[in-house]
């Protein structure tokens, strides 16, 4: 199986995983289940002192980390990654690439994106 189906199909079983069996709602941003911007998942749990009191000033390595619910996935993350190692042998290095490679397409592929609405019209007002 190409190195790219396998982390796809994983990246998917991840998600069903995670969306299933749950009773109630979380909501979250972005880093928390799964690296989405950055190469690590958040590490600032809910019943860390700065979260349970809010007269406890935010430590410096957790300023702008969106709050983690969901528990260790940091973990569960490097494991996923040592696991695609592990499954490649020398060809394992790609795992680490393809994660990074996938984690810089994130940040790039939205400021790229472009609407054609306007010039699908304006291309058939001229056509008629």
């Amino acid at each position: 199986m190409e190195l790219f189906q396998f982390t796809f199909l994983y990246f998917v079983a991840i998600v069903l995983f995670l969306v299933a069996g749950t009773d109630e709602p979380v909501e979250y941003g972005v880093d928390v289940s799964f690296p989405m911007q950055y190469a690590e998942v958040s590490t600032n749990y809910p019943w860390l002192p700065h979260n349970m009191d809010p007269s406890i000033p935010t430590p410096r390595e957790y300023k702008d980390m969106v709050p983690q619910p969901l528990g260790d996935k940091q973990t569960f993350y490097k494991d996923f990654v040592e696991g695609c190692k592990k499954e490649f042998g020398k060809k394992g290095k790609r795992c680490v690439q393809t994660e990074l490679d996938r984690i810089a397409m994130t940040l790039r592929q939205p400021q790229s994106m472009q609407n054609y609405v306007r010039t699908l019209f304006l291309i058939m007002d001229r056509t008629e």
